[in-house]
């Protein structure tokens, strides 16, 4: 019976160790490090108080299975850009332009592209101080509504 048991044992062993061999081979061809970005900056517009920047990259990684995605970040001036700290995020294919409003109101505008990749965006800047207008497609003709308000208010005070 101690024989029937180190021969099953033994022939575990074998197969997990052959199981192992495919994985360590595609870990050392694709790189344990394949999951690095690669970024490359489409845009970048510098608040007009000159406090934040705006950056329209593709960010992308992974090898030959990987990623690519088109992304936002807004920061304060003089800090590096970095991956995935995003105000917008949709497939690569997605166009993006971007227009501040004011110091602390930015316009993105996006037309995606034809893969249903899906879109991810915030109305603020992480700390709260940028407030961010997507509108997809065309420019919307009209003030952002925080504008908009400010000029309705201006009329109502002045009846």
């Amino acid at each position: 019976m101690k024989y029937f048991f180190f021969g099953f044992a033994s022939v575990v062993f074998v197969c997990l160790l052959l199981a192992a061999i495919p994985f360590a081979l595609g870990m050392i061809l694709v790189g344990v490090g394949s999951s690095a970005h690669t970024l490359s900056v489409l845009q970048e517009v510098l608040s007009p108080d000159g406090k934040y920047v705006a950056t329209s990259y593709s960010d992308m990684g992974g090898g030959a299975a990987g990623w690519c995605t088109a992304e936002v970040n807004v920061r304060p001036v003089g800090t590096e850009l970095p991956p995935n700290d995003t105000v917008f995020a949709a497939h690569c294919g997605t166009k993006v332009n971007l227009a501040w409003n004011s110091a602390s109101e930015l316009s993105l505008e996006f037309s995606p592209d034809d893969i249903d990749f899906g879109v991810m965006h915030s109305s603020t800047t992480k700390d709260g101080q940028v407030r961010i207008y997507n509108f997809e497609g065309a420019p919307q003709p009209t003030n952002p509504p925080s504008a908009s308000r400010a000029s309705s208010n201006a009329t109502n005070n002045n009846k």
